[in-house]
């Protein structure tokens, strides 16, 4: 049967139109049939809906049958049975069983019979307009998958809509009247579900739960039920009605987020990435407790923009209000670098990193200000420190460059006079006296660049850590005046006053190094003689403050140092003032490496004064040790070249692959009649040391064909014992550690200290001084 927004009135039988006319209605608001026949009064009754049918109760020998067949088709209906005369009470009462609503005499009252009509008309509407909102209501359910359910209380009868029994998986024959709905909630939720409910009954409140079901195949579904009880005259409740519908999509949805944000916030705090947000305009910020911390503010705090801008330093918050405003108002990309100021503590200070973006509403209006920050203060310490770090490598560089070039004028200014007068001793016409004279200054020169070389040997050892300090027993004061008695010629042709003096608390012996202390003394003094043109240099020896320090105090009225120069005077390659080495010549070593060497003697070379044009003071401390070490001087002493070495009839092997210094060597030991052998190559010295019968052997290390390492270890494994001393050009303590490693007997330097080459061949080879 189709429902119709017009109403209309059926009425059958000639009695009843004529009744109807009566009442003179108008029909713009209704519709009318009229009709005789019963069969089709039927007929229209199955095709439509009717708000009052009116029947004539003469027309029809079939009365009863007739009004219980319409009833039928319309159930709710008004049904009146229109009579000329009164029914019989029995009969009366028989029509209205069958179902009629009431009977109508034809003479009734025309205002009682419209008030009547209306009434049914507006009841009619009232239905319809049900109708329609229940199939409206139907219609929203079904297309959101959405059931209704209703439980009969207190006898749990249970009543589901198509859609219900389809969610809970129920087959059409299923029988839900006396199922327990709740056996099919998971048991993990069914008892707190079965509470939900409870409570909602009890408290007379809206019933809102999610739960999973296991449907009968063993699917299981996520749902949300919500619903209302309601109660009988007596507060009972009578019956529970509500609504049900599948979310699984939902809540795994939501599972799936909240694993996602649990490992994004594991994410942020192992990376430490703050996540921020706020609408626009600015009001309540939105933070991570990452961006928290990078403000140094506890997990719960409430964040404003107020906040926001005064935690950051003062310098630097134009410069962000200003990138915000950008971003704002021109989407200008916000990527800045702030930085943050502990409130509690203004010497906690972070840098940090801030990314953000601004999202904007259809109108192209501003609404919300999103972004992350990061701790940048790690990155910012390690570019500082790169970039002192590069600073500090550029200022090297210069050092360097400018010691290259200081270092190449200070080694071929002794080496041109070298040269020079080596070329004037080939002059025939030369006096003997003139020839002595030129020899002495390539003595002189010579060993003036063989001390630049040490000093940078020396450097490079105690930068590489490979630097060793010998313990002897030394008198200080003999060192002292040992150095002063040195340096006094140089003073006394510059007119200046050189002076010694010792206190009488100062020990007579000291455990240290003796070489070391008579270089750094040599180094100090020689500069306070160098620098002074006029007036005094004054040296003073005294006990320390500590019962083992002695201290070297040195002054001098000379240059003096410009307070701004005095920072990088201890510097390698570096001199306090460039003129100084155009004026006074030097490497720049000299200061350096006399601090490396008394710290290395467990004391100290500092500037205690110093003043331009007014001269400076500077105090050495030298830390006396304990142990006395007795040590190979060999290498270190100078004896002065004397005949009184005695090599006649020693047979020495001397390997070298060199020709000028085998011409050398070779006319050094043939002065001192000892017997020399040459071998070029440690291949060829190895077959003749076996073969031969030696006394000593002199060994180069750096060969071609076989190196001195490789001969001496071939020589040691194939029974050879006779001493076996190194020579090498090679300075540094590894190369004497692995020459006696590899089997020598002693090791001595290039140039060659002709003195102690002869002592060592001397001694090893058992010939006494004659």
């Amino acid at each position: 049967m189709k429902s119709q927004r017009r109403p209309q009135i059926l009425v059958i039988g000639e009695i009843s139109k004529k009744l109807f006319n009566s009442a003179n209605l108008d029909v713009g608001n209704f519709d009318v049939e009229y009709t005789t026949s019963g069969p089709h009064a039927l007929k229209l009754a199955s095709d439509s809906s009717f708000a009052v049918i009116l029947l004539d109760s003469q027309k029809s020998s079939e009365l009863l049958s007739e009004v219980k067949e319409l009833r039928a088709l319309q159930p709710l209906v008004p049904l009146y049975l229109v009579s000329e005369k009164e029914f019989p009470p029995d009969v009366e009462v028989t029509v209205l069983e069958a179902g009629a609503t009431d009977t109508l005499l034809s003479t009734m009252s025309v205002l009682v019979l419209k008030a009547r009509i209306k009434l049914c008309l507006s009841l009619f509407q009232a239905r319809n307009e049900q109708i329609e909102n229940e199939e409206k209501l139907q219609f929203a359910l079904s297309s959101a998958k959405m059931g209704t359910w209703t439980v009969e209380l207190p006898s749990g009868y249970v009543i589901l809509s198509k859609e219900a029994r389809d969610l809970f998986g129920f087959a059409k024959t299923y029988d839900t009247a006396d199922a327990a709905i709740d056996d099919f909630i998971h048991p993990d939720f069914r008892e707190r579900a079965r509470k939900t409910l409870s409570d909602a009954i009890l408290n007379n409140s809206f019933y809102n739960d999610e739960y999973q079901i296991v449907r009968p195949d063993g699917e299981v579904r996520w749902i949300n039920a919500r619903g209302k009880a309601r109660y009988d005259e007596n507060g009972n409740p009578a019956q529970l009605t509500g609504v049900i519908w599948d979310v699984t999509d939902r809540k795994s949805a939501e599972i799936n987020l909240r694993n996602l944000e649990n490992r994004f916030e594991r994410s942020t705090a192992a990376t430490d990435l703050g996540v921020w947000y706020c609408n626009l305009p600015f009001d309540i910020l939105i933070w991570n407790k990452e961006v928290k911390n990078h403000f140094f503010l506890p997990p719960d705090a409430t964040v404003t923009i107020q906040m926001f801008y005064d935690i950051i330093h003062p310098d630097d918050r134009e410069a962000t209000r200003q990138a915000i405003e950008d971003s704002i108002k021109i989407q200008k990309p916000y990527d800045v670098i702030y930085r943050t100021v502990d409130p509690k503590n203004s010497a906690n200070v972070k840098y940090i990193r801030a990314i953000g973006w601004t999202d904007y509403n259809d109108l192209g209006e501003p609404i919300r200000f999103d972004g992350i920050t990061l701790d940048a203060t790690r990155e910012h310490m390690y570019e500082q420190d790169l970039r002192l770090a590069k600073e500090a490598a550029e200022k090297a560089n210069e050092l360097k460059s400018a010691f290259l070039a200081n270092m190449s004028h200070e080694i071929r200014t002794p080496l041109g006079a070298m040269i020079g007068f080596a070329d004037l001793l080939k002059d025939e016409s030369l006096s003997e006296e003139e020839r002595m004279s030129y020899a002495e200054v390539i003595t002189r020169n010579g060993l003036q660049l063989s001390q630049i070389i040490n000093d940078i040997l020396d450097i490079s050892k105690v930068e590489s850590g490979q630097f060793n300090v010998e313990n002897l027993e030394v008198d200080p004061q003999a060192i002292a005046e040992d150095v002063i008695s040195s340096l006094s010629l140089e003073a006394k042709d510059k007119g200046i006053d050189l002076s010694l003096s010792v206190s009488e608390k100062t020990p007579e012996v000291i455990v240290t190094d003796p070489v070391r202390l008579r270089q750094i003394l040599m180094n100090i003094v020689g500069n306070a003689v160098k620098f002074t043109s006029s007036g005094t240099v004054s040296v003073t020896v005294f006990p320390g403050n500590s019962g083992k320090t002695i201290s070297f105090r040195v002054i001098d009225t000379g240059e003096g140092i410009d307070l701004a120069d005095q920072g990088k005077l201890f510097q390698v390659f570096s001199q306090a003032d460039d003129s100084v080495t155009r004026r006074f010549g030097g490497t720049g070593l000299g200061l350096a490496l006399s601090r490396k060497l008394a710290q290395a003697l467990n004391g100290d070379v500092i500037l205690e004064r110093s003043e331009k044009g007014k001269g400076s003071t500077f105090l050495i401390t030298i830390t006396s040790g304990d142990a006395l070490v007795e040590v190979n001087q060999s290498s270190r002493a100078q004896p002065a070249i004397t005949n009184t070495v005695n090599l006649e009839g020693v047979r020495i092997l001397l390997v070298e692959d060199t020709p000028d210094n085998q011409e050398l060597i070779c006319r050094v030991l043939k002065e001192r009649k000892a017997l020399v052998d040459l071998a070029q190559d440690g291949s060829v010295g190895v077959q003749k040391a076996l073969s031969g019968k030696y006394d000593v052997v002199l060994m180069d290390l750096q060969m071609p064909v076989m190196d001195g390492y490789t001969a001496t270890r071939n020589l040691r494994a194939q029974g050879f014992n006779k001493p076996i001393i190194a020579l090498s050009a090679h300075a540094m303590a590894e190369a004497r550690t692995e020459s006696l490693n590899a089997g020598c007997t002693d090791y001595l330097t290039k140039p060659i200290n002709f003195p102690a080459l002869l002592q060592s061949v001397a001694r090893y080879s058992g010939r006494s001084n004659s």
